[in-house]
Parts: structure tokens; C-alpha cells; sequence
């Protein structure tokens, strides 16, 4: 390909759609869409004509791409924050609750869904901030009373000041509120109990479902944390349990990610070769089994992340076609941030996609430095590492290497164990959730199948306390600044197989930007 030599990287569509789309909604994030598209447009009109006038087809479809994609970008995040209406002032607001913040017994706030504002029907929900002494004054023949509980699924109209959730890219509290839906919020002055029945939905009755047999077979404790591995739920588990595993660098365990997505996919192909399923449909059932899993999931960045590049590969195949990683992860990438465009200052989101990035253009260089270790002689002890072993071990450097920026930037630090715990504990959790998915899915089906449960009781309890003992433990706490991000993993691009510059420009480029990033967000961090 000598017409496109000046690419400085392997021609992908879907990568450069990626990068294009990013700065799109960046661009919106600090309200200079405008200067965007403007620069896009300088950008494409000469690569327009150039291909017209040298017949450059690579050229136009180039900058075709460009404007496109920035143009989505910024368009999908422009449409996604006038989803909310603008409310202010005193109102009422009808709704189901769907999470209740209680403390000591009393009810401190609720989460409602299914929202009517002053008789009109509005998307997302409502935080409403619970602060009112002794009996509610009102007609209603159910009013509530301070202290009474309030149970997930009832029906309640609350009377307050509404007013609509401005989404602020600078803040995080609005932030995470937008990005859970939550686009109003109220301060309620009288609450009425509608109907005190709970109304489920169907994925809430299928969780309560499943912590049912979870918690009937194995005790809250091993129950709750079981729980939390098969659906990313961690409301169950203790402050403790949760920053002992952030600790020890492994509480991607507790969100539903590319491990346990994997896990499930490699399960289903298994059954599916056992009862010789031909190959070119393989992805339909895999499909069917995934789509429920991730509804069950929440529809969460990294199951969809995960999921959706399974299924790439799986219809690549099918096809006969090759799987190419970077496209399908970059491809996975648009697919989500065309759905939910504000995903991209999620940390969810930005973690999962980060640590496949590590995997795509560090693994490779990994397992070759470890095979020219072993080869010398006195390494050669190495060589006797069991294969699993090696891979766990190229693949969590590659990853811990990839994700650590944005770990410090959004934990305020990085534990030291990673590394360690994840060679010891993501095989056995691995396995564990193999066991608690096939004995989960059982028990649903007669409660007398999930015996197969009480082996791994034991090792959750046992993977339960130690986190509890390593709470606080190993952690190094640091700040990293957020401009060294960017700079830091266009080093790693730079170093990626996929830059066409000869080694000795790419490496060196590669590691004095990567190095200058990191540089760049410890000083600005410090300072």
C-alpha cells in the first residue's frame, strides 16, 4: 500500500471512527462543538480534493470517515442531554421507588423511576432527599410517617421543590447522576404511600431470584459475595469486603467484565461442540444465553464491551472471515458510545475498554520477552513454568500496565498487590464462578440441584475474610493528573505492532511520549 506510506499507523476505519467520535464528544464536553466540526471541515475539504483531483479514493473515504465521526459524536451527546425536561420550583412526583437510602431505620432518600412530574410522563429518575419531622400533613388516607420502612417497589407521590439535574463535565456528582439516568432531584415536604404492594420489574424479580438460592444454599455472607460475582452487584457486600478487594487490585472480580464474560462464552461453545453444533451457528445460541446475562447484568459497559466482541469474533468465523482486534475493539467502542455517548466518563466503560487496549499492544511483546528470558541460560528455569502459569502472568502485566493511569486518577492510588493476587485469585474465582453460574442456573430450575453450590461456600468465605484482612493493606496512594492520560496511551499506541514507523523511531517515540505522560500527570498530580 505505497499510496498510504505516510499513514503512521495500519489503516483501520473503525479505529480512526474511534478517535474521531472521542474528540466529538470531548469537544462538546467544553462547549466548543462548533470549533470542532469547524477544524473537521478544514481537515476533510482538502482530503476531498485531493481524491478528487489525483483520484485518491483512500483519501476521501479518509476524510469522509473523519467528519462523519466527529459529527456523530457530537450530535449523539447533544441529543443526550436534552433528553431531560426543565423543571423548577414546587411540584408533585409519581413514581416507583427503586432504591430506598435508609440509615438506622429511617429513610434518608429515595431513588424513583417510572416518573410523572406535574402530569407529564418523563424519562429517567428522581433523587429525593428524605429530611421531614413526625406525621405528614395531607387528605391522603396513606400518609407517611418519619421512620416508616419503605420497600423497592412501591408507589409513592411526593410533593417538593423539583429541580432538573444540569449535566456538569466538571463536577462528578452530576455526573454520576446523568450517567445513572437520574435527571431530577427534589426535596420532599410530603410523601404519600400510593400502594405499599412492591412492583417488581422483570429483571429485579429474576436478581431477587437469584440471591434467593444463592443466600438458601450458601449463608448471607458467602451468598451476598457470591452474588455480587455473577450479576456486578455489590449493594450486598460490606464497605469492607469492597475496599479489601480494591486493595489487593482485584475488585474487577465484583464488576461482571471480560473475565467472567469469557467464561461464559467458553462454557456455552463447549456445550456447543459436545452436542456438535456446526461451527458457522455457534454464535446464535452463544447470542441467546449472552443477551439475558447482560439484561440480568444491567446492560453494564464491560459486559456489553466484552459481549459484543465475543459475538464479533463468533460471527467472523462463522463468515470466514479474519478477526481483526483492534476493529472489533474500537468497533465495540462507537457501537456503546452511539447508544450512550457520556459512557466515555464512565469509569466502567474507560477500564474495561483500557485493558483490552493493554492486551491488543503490550501482550504480544510480553510473551515474547518472556520466551527470550527463558532462552537464556541462566533463566532457563522458566521454561518449566506451566503454560497457564505464563499466560496469567504476560496477561495481568499487560493489563495492570494499561489500566493503571485511570485506576490512580479515579481510586487515588494503585495497590502493589495486583499483581500477586491476580495470579492467585482470578484462577480460583474463575473457577468458583464457573461452579456458582452452573449451580445458580440449577437451582433456579429445582432448588435441590444447587448442592453443587456447597464446594465453592467455602472458598468464598475463605476469599471473603482474607479481603477483610487486607482492607487499607498495599494500597499506595498518589494523585495522577488527567492530562497525562491521553499523553500516556498515545505512547503505548506508538510502541503498538500496529504503528507501521520502523522500530528504531517507534520504540523510541513510543517510550519518551509514554514516559512524558507519566511525567506529566505525577507533577500536575503533585501540584
Amino acid at each position: 500500500m505505497k499510496n498510504a506510506a505516510w499513514i503512521p499507523f495500519s489503516f483501520r476505519l473503525l479505529p480512526l471512527m474511534l478517535v474521531a467520535a472521542v474528540v466529538g464528544i470531548l469537544a462538546v464536553s467544553i462547549d466548543v462543538w462548533w470549533i470542532t466540526l469547524s477544524l473537521s471541515l478544514v481537515l476533510a475539504i482538502p482530503l476531498f480534493v485531493v481524491a478528487i483531483v489525483r483520484k485518491k479514493v483512500m483519501m476521501g473515504l479518509i476524510a469522509l470517515v473523519l467528519l462523519l465521526a466527529t459529527a456523530v459524536g457530537v450530535l449523539s451527546v447533544e441529543t443526550t442531554v436534552r433528553r431531560s425536561s426543565y423543571y423548577s420550583g414546587k411540584a408533585a412526583v409519581v413514581g416507583r421507588i427503586a432504591e430506598v437510602r435508609s440509615s438506622d431505620g429511617y429513610v434518608e432518600g429515595l431513588v424513583l423511576d417510572s416518573l410523572t412530574i406535574r402530569g407529564d410522563k418523563v424519562s429517567g429518575k428522581c433523587s429525593v432527599t428524605v429530611d421531614l419531622d413526625g406525621y405528614v400533613d395531607g387528605d391522603d388516607d396513606a400518609p407517611y410517617v418519619v421512620g416508616t420502612p419503605l420497600k423497592a417497589g412501591a408507589w409513592v407521590r411526593v410533593w417538593g421543590k423539583v429541580s432538573t439535574v444540569r449535566l456538569n463535565y466538571y463536577k462528578s456528582y452530576p455526573m454520576h447522576q446523568v450517567l445513572d439516568s437520574t435527571f431530577y432531584r427534589q426535596d420532599a415536604e410530603e410523601i404519600y404511600i400510593q400502594s405499599t404492594t412492591p412492583v417488581l420489574y422483570a429483571y429485579e424479580k429474576a436478581q431477587k431470584a437469584i440471591l434467593k438460592v444463592l443466600v438458601d444454599r450458601m449463608g448471607w455472607d458467602a451468598g451476598g459475595l457470591s452474588y455480587a460475582m455473577l450479576l456486578g452487584q455489590t449493594g450486598k457486600l460490606t464497605d469492607d469486603v469492597v475496599t479489601g478487594y480494591r486493595s489487593a487490585g482485584i475488585a474487577h472480580l465484583l464488576a461482571v467484565s471480560g473475565l467472567h464474560v469469557g467464561l461464559l462464552v467458553g462454557a456455552v461453545l463447549l456445550l456447543l461442540r459436545l452436542c456438535r453444533c456446526p461451527a458457522r451457528w455457534r454464535w446464535l445460541p452463544t447470542l441467546v444465553v449472552w443477551l439475558p446475562y447482560a439484561w440480568l447484568c444491567g446492560w453494564s459497559p464491560s459486559v456489553l464491551r466484552a459481549g459484543t466482541m465475543a459475538m464479533t469474533l463468533l460471527v467472523a468465523k462463522s463468515l470466514g472471515r479474519r478477526y481483526d482486534p483492534p476493529s472489533a475493539w474500537a468497533g465495540a467502542a462507537l457501537l456503546l458510545l452511539l447508544i450512550k455517548p457520556l459512557w466515555l466518563f464512565d469509569v466502567s466503560f474507560l477500564l474495561s475498554f483500557a485493558a483490552y487496549f493493554g492486551i491488543i499492544v503490550l501482550l504480544p511483546y510480553f510473551r515474547r520477552g518472556f520466551d527470550r528470558l527463558a532462552g537464556l541460560p541462566k533463566l532457563s528455569f522458566l521454561n518449566k513454568v506451566p503454560s497457564f502459569l505464563r499466560e496469567a502472568l504476560v496477561i495481568n502485566l499487560a493489563v495492570t500496565l494499561s489500566v493503571t493511569p485511570l485506576s490512580v486518577y479515579f481510586f487515588g492510588g494503585i495497590s502493589w498487590l495486583t499483581i500477586p493476587f491476580n495470579l492467585v485469585f482470578v484462577p480460583l474465582m474463575s473457577l468458583v464462578y464457573t461452579v456458582l453460574f452452573w449451580g445458580t442456573l440449577s437451582g433456579l430450575v429445582w432448588s435441590g440441584l444447587s448442592v453443587v453450590l456447597y464446594p465453592v461456600q467455602w472458598v468464598v468465605l475463605l476469599v471473603n475474610r482474607t479481603m477483610m484482612w487486607v482492607a487499607g493493606g498495599g494500597f499506595l496512594r498518589f494523585r495522577f493528573a488527567v492530562y497525562g492520560i491521553p499523553v500516556y496511551y498515545l505512547g503505548l499506541a506508538f510502541v503498538s505492532p500496529y504503528c507501521r514507523y520502523p522500530a528504531k523511531v517507534k520504540y523510541p517515540l513510543g517510550l519518551g511520549v509514554t514516559a512524558g505522560g507519566i511525567l506529566l500527570g505525577v507533577l500536575l498530580g503533585l501540584s
